[in-house]
């Protein structure tokens, strides 16, 4: 018997163990890797909770009347909401569409007397839901023998109020049918929309919001770089992040590429400032740009795998922020390939398969691209490639990689906690 009990059996050119099921190796990485997935939907969670906390951060700022560099001309849009009765706020995510539709029913909410209904409609996904959402912020429920939608009409009909329906993109469709209803059974309702398309009804008057404005040029001379705004909300929020922050003439063009990169989006202005605690201005500025040209280099093979090219951007992303895939700069071309985990852990259910070729393709394959990359890795490739070659019968080759292995483990930066980075996040121990 071996150890734990385990029988231990004849098998050429050596023994092999017969472990219980629960010991294997593959059981408890497809525990760990499950750990592993429940913790990426939390830190999904958490990034949305910090994208909302950056939209209640501008709020506060325009409540305090330090508006200028959070939202576009609020004025002209005042003006406006006293000719229509459907204003829509168009542009891209980030760009402040809800900051500035909020701020306009603070302003307007003493001229209802039903006061303003704001209408969340981000976490909506099916398109019939968007009419009970609207009924819960105005409190109506289903009258007998009416639709909840005829219900909403006959509540508003004699009601003064502004409703704000934010983040309407993905449902504009229900929206646009709600919307006529409302304009048409409803004269004292006015609505205010932010959408990335327009709710495309009769009597929508729509406003682009604009970005902030970014240099012409990053080489720009110092005291014009400074005077733009997107240029000035960078550093306020740089010197937020990181109080030993400071601009520099050295500095400027950096975080000018990084800006006109952005395209002035307030949101992502916040959020590249914010790295400025851990990165200089010239370090995020060549990251975003490595970032860039992995995605325009992406979008020129995507016809092999049927993606549609507009998706591309969003889905290399992804793929890169999860570390699934490692970027690789060779002179000024970028190139890109699957992260050595990926390739150990597609490896590993080869060799679980019998597939011993293929596992041993795979490991070799991340180890190469590991130390190509100058990643340090927790060990799973070696140890991979070493069973791999015992049960190929070359044990010497086996015993090779296994002093690798422990070599590799005890190695400085793959200790667990450390900072180096690693390209294993689960270990099959």
């Amino acid at each position: 018997m071996g150890k734990g009990g385990a029988a231990l059996l004849t098998r050429p050119p050596g023994y092999v163990l017969d472990p219980a099921a629960g010991d294997l190796d593959a059981e408890r990485f497809e525990r760990d890797l499950a750990s592993a997935r429940e913790l990426a939907v939390e830190a999904t969670r958490l990034e949305e909770l910090r994208l909302a906390a950056l939209e209640l951060r501008n709020d506060a700022r325009i409540a305090c009347g330090d508006e200028a560099d959070a939202i576009g001309d609020l004025e002209d849009l005042m003006a406006v909401m006293s000719t229509t009765r459907l204003l829509t706020l168009t542009g891209p995510g980030g760009v402040g569409k809800s900051t500035l539709g909020a701020e306009i029913g603070r302003r307007l909410v003493d001229g209802f007397a039903d006061g303003v209904r704001l209408v969340e409609l981000a976490t909506v996904r099916e398109p019939g839901a968007v009419v009970a959402a609207v009924a819960r912020s105005l409190d109506v429920e289903r009258r007998p023998g009416r639709s909840l939608a005829e219900s909403i009409t006959e509540v508003l009909g004699s009601r003064n109020v502004l409703l704000i329906l934010d983040n309407c993109e993905h449902v504009v469709g229900t929206v646009g049918e709600l919307v006529t209803k409302i304009l048409r059974w409803c004269p004292q309702v006015r609505l205010v929309a932010t959408s990335r398309e327009p709710i495309g009804v009769p009597g929508e008057t729509v406003r682009p919001v604009a970005p902030l404005v970014v240099p012409e040029r990053a080489d720009d001379p110092f005291d014009v770089l400074l005077a733009t705004p997107a240029m000035q909300v960078f550093v306020a929020r740089a010197g937020e992040s990181a109080p030993a922050f400071e601009i520099t003439q050295r500095s400027a063009p950096a975080i000018a590429e990084l800006c006109i990169a952005l395209d002035g989006l307030p949101l992502a202005l916040e959020l590249a400032a914010a790295r400025m605690a851990s990165m200089s201005p010239r370090q995020l500025a060549d990251r975003l740009h490595e970032r860039f040209a992995l995605l325009e280099a992406a979008e020129d093979v995507v016809g092999v795998s049927g993606v549609a090219p507009a998706e591309v951007a969003h889905l290399l992303a992804a793929l890169v922020d999860k570390s699934m895939v490692v970027v690789r700069r060779t002179g000024g071309d970028v190139r890109y390939t699957l992260a050595p985990t990926v390739l150990a852990t597609v490896g590993y259910g080869c060799f679980v398969r019998g597939e011993l070729d293929r596992a041993a393709e795979m490991a070799s394959a991340a180890i190469d691209i590991r130390t190509r990359s100058a990643l340090v890795s927790c060990g799973l490739p070696e140890r991979l490639l070493g069973n791999v070659l015992f049960y190929q019968g070359e044990r010497e080759g086996a015993i090779a990689w296994i002093e690798r292995l422990v070599e590799v483990r005890g190695a400085p930066g793959a200790t667990p906690g450390s900072p180096t980075r690693s390209t294993c996040e689960a270990w099959p121990a």
